[in-house]
Parts: structure tokens; C-alpha cells; sequence
């Protein structure tokens, strides 16, 4: 019956639910993930972001499983660039860096790398890159995440990026050195095959468009060609909505 209520409440864009919300979700398990689509259904607003808030501060620090779900919420937000919202965006990395760090995980420190693949700017994402090098090297799952959020930073005007790009290309781990090859074949391209251009602008646009996505989309647009494409250009614009995402766009490729 509670599931039905929340399912109920969360098609009616209800925010009946929002100030309860934190208690039932550390309180009742089976209610989560009816809760986070809730959420989700909801979208970033001040009662929603404390919402999360509070979860994040009174949520165990063996409980890797609704960090990861949290994280994959908030990085499917469309967060405005305001300042109100930086503010929570920062509240929210430290909790989640806290139990990251608390936890000495792969799954927290997955659920950090992936909320700082969204929200982070590109210098700051290659510090915290740089700095956990041996952290994520250390684990093949973690190793290919880091090497997937490498796409993010190939224009940044630093060679340390594509320095750490070449060493997973020469590291022998088949999966890392398989995306790392991918970044660097979409450098290389001068048109999108038709499957990719389906892939990044499908014709019924997503409502939310995905964070992977995203980054594979940053790998194409490394391509000079592909980003000096008005025609794709356009596509990027019609289908990328997200404003962190846009902002990205702008400081990254000038799109």
C-alpha cells in the first residue's frame, strides 16, 4: 500500500511527501527505490535538495548501495547554475566524499568520480583525477570510469590528460585500454556514422540525457571537424538541455 501512495503521489508531481521523506528512506528499505523515483519524478528544487541533503547526512557509512542510488539521482537532476544551487551541489559532494572516503570502497569512490564527472569543472576534475591516481588504478572497474571522464578534459590546454590517456592505452587492462582507444578514435573523426549520430541524438529525444552519454558525446566533440560542424552543432543544442552539461559545452568546445 505505501508503495502505491508513493507511486501515486509521485505521477501527481505531489510534494505532500517531501518533508517525511528523509525519515521514511533511512527508516524503511523496501521504500527506496520507490522514494528515489519520487524524487527523480520531482526534479531539483529547494525541498528536494534538502530532501537529499538530509538523507546524505544520517545515511550509514556501510550503506555503498544508496550512495551509488543518490548520486545516480542527482547526476539526472537538471540543476540550474545558479549560486543557491552551487551551494548545494558543494554540500552535497562533501557528504558524499565523507562516506566515500569513511567507507574505503570502489563503490563510494565510484559514486564521487561519477557526481564530480557532472559537477565538477574541468581543472578541478583533473586534480581529484591526478590525486587518486593510484586509488583508481587499482581497480579495474575504477580504472575504466576514470579513463571514461579523461573525454571531459582532452581541450583543456594540459598535456596531463592525454598523458594519462596514453598510459591506459599501454596499460594491458583489456577493458580500460578499450575505452582509452575509443576516446582517441573519436578524437580522429571527421563525420559521425550513423549509428553514433542515433546513439547521441536519437529522434525522440530523452528526457533526461544520460551521464554516460555525455561523456561519449565530449569524445566526439574533441574532434576539430566535429565541433566545427554547424549541422552537429545544432543536434548538440537541441538535444542537450542539462545546464551543467551547456555550461560544459560553452567552456569546453565553445558550443
Amino acid at each position: 500500500m505505501a508503495k502505491r501512495y508513493i507511486t501515486a503521489l509521485s505521477r501527481l508531481r505531489s510534494r505532500k511527501l517531501l518533508t517525511k521523506l528523509p525519515r521514511i528512506y533511512l527508516n524503511y528499505p523496501n521504500l527506496r527505490p520507490n522514494l528515489l523515483f519520487y524524487l527523480a519524478n520531482l526534479g531539483y528544487s529547494k525541498g528536494t535538495a534538502s530532501a537529499v541533503l538530509k538523507i546524505l547526512s544520517d545515511l550509514s557509512v556501510f550503506d555503498d548501495i544508496s550512495i551509488v542510488q543518490i548520486v545516480n539521482l542527482v547526476t539526472g537532476w537538471e540543476i540550474p547554475t545558479t549560486k543557491k544551487a552551487a551551494d548545494f551541489i558543494k554540500d552535497a559532494e562533501n557528504a558524499i566524499q565523507s562516506l566515500s572516503f569513511a567507507q574505503k570502497e570502489p563503490s563510494g569512490f565510484y559514486a564521487l568520480l561519477w557526481f564530480k564527472a557532472k559537477y565538477s569543472a574541468p581543472k578541478p576534475l583533473l586534480s581529484f583525477i591526478k590525486k587518486y591516481e593510484n586509488l583508481w588504478k587499482a581497480d579495474a572497474f575504477l580504472r575504466r570510469q576514470a579513463t571514461a571522464v579523461l573525454s571531459r578534459l582532452l581541450t583543456l590546454g594540459s598535456a596531463t590528460p592525454r598523458e594519462i590517456l596514453v598510459q591506459q592505452v599501454s596499460s594491458g587492462a583489456i577493458g580500460t585500454v578499450s575505452v582509452a582507444n575509443q576516446i582517441s578514435y573519436f578524437e580522429s573523426i571527421d563525420k559521425l556514422e550513423s549509428k553514433l549520430d542515433m546513439y547521441l541524438f536519437p529522434t525522440k529525444k530523452q528526457r533526461i540525457y544520460p551521464l554516460g552519454k555525455f561523456l561519449v558525446l565530449c569524445s566526439v566533440l574533441n574532434s576539430d571537424s566535429i565541433r566545427r560542424d554547424k549541422s552537429i552543432v545544432k543536434k548538440v543544442k537541441d538535444n542537450v538541455l542539462d545546464p551543467y552539461y551547456r555550461k560544459w559545452l560553452h567552456v569546453q568546445y565553445g558550443i
